[in-house]
């Protein structure tokens, strides 16, 4: 596809994916909550914003980002999820070492990188892709969401969601030196946070595949995420999201699609038009027996 200089400056400047190439997966949504506040007031009584999945709870879920998958039968092993935090305070940030993103003073950052586990190989349009460090996140009357990793994934059967726990040696490759995060350089470790947090994917062949995506990233949301806030998508996903359909905002949907409110009015992202590449339980079922019987009434006019 040939584009003109002006097309290509302008997918430039409005931080279109992967320099206006179609984006298979992108950034969704990120929790900028601090570890000990909660969504939109410091206190737990302060408001009674909640999460959609666990409620209101401290931290509201820890460090997670979200992805949703935009293009169909991606394959996704051995990609990179490299997640920086540039600050604001124009000094080096911890250890100062350059895992991916050069540049001074150094930002924290890091690498997670995807392993050759089968539950990459073939990702469906409409997938939902949960990324967080915590082993185990409770509801807010205390019952468990997520423990470890949940890769019960079937689109067929309606299950669209993979949640990955970034310390599982089978969902991500620890072979290389991945994080300088906070203290810890622990393999699988990232944090996200209110400090200009930006995310780009890269595919196996390192080929930049999404982003940068993120608070005050080029062509983005200039900024203002603040540590009661949610970092997300307002709009449908799709291959072509522009950066400045990100926003903050205080409605968290960890594992679902996002909602925002404008103009007074609700929201919620529709995934129906990227999942409808695989048919409805029902659907199929109906489909499978109008294929039988065809097969049988040709049979029937053979003999």
């Amino acid at each position: 596809m040939r584009m003109s200089l002006k097309t290509l400056i302008s997918a430039i400047i409005l931080g279109i994916a992967a320099n206006a190439v179609a984006a298979p997966v992108i950034l969704n949504e990120y929790n900028a909550v601090g570890s000990a506040k909660h969504l939109d007031t410091d206190t737990f009584a302060g408001s009674t914003k909640e999460d959609s999945t666990f409620g209101r709870i401290l931290g509201n879920g820890g460090n997670w980002f979200e992805l949703v998958v935009t293009e169909d039968h991606v394959d996704m092993r051995g990609w990179e999820l490299r997640w920086a935090e540039l600050g604001s305070t124009g000094a080096a940030k911890n250890d100062s070492t350059e895992v991916w993103l050069p540049g001074s003073p150094v930002a924290d950052q890091g690498i997670l990188k995807l392993s050759n586990d089968s539950i990459w190989s073939n990702l469906r349009s409409g997938t939902i892709i949960t990324i967080g460090e915590g082993h185990t996140i409770t509801s807010q009357g205390g019952a468990t969401i997520v423990s470890g990793s949940d890769t019960s994934y079937n689109p067929a059967g309606g299950d669209w969601w993979i949640h990955a726990y970034s310390f599982d040696a089978a969902l991500f490759d620890f072979t290389l030196d991945t994080t300088n995060t906070l203290t810890s350089n622990k393999d699988g470790a990232f944090s996200v946070g209110n400090d200009n947090w930006q995310l780009s994917i890269y595919n196996a062949s390192n080929s930049l595949m999404f982003g940068p995506a993120g608070e005050s990233a080029v062509g983005g949301f200039p900024g203002g995420v603040n540590s009661n806030e949610i970092y997300k998508l307002q709009a449908d996903p799709s291959p072509t999201v522009v950066g400045s359909a990100y926003s903050d905002g205080t409605s968290s949907t960890f594992g679902a699609p996002n909602a925002w409110t404008s103009g007074g009015n609700p929201f919620v992202q529709d995934l129906s038009a990227l999942q409808s590449v695989v048919p409805e339980p029902a659907s199929a079922s109906m489909a499978s027996l109008g294929l039988i019987a065809l097969l049988a009434l040709r049979r029937r006019k053979g003999n």
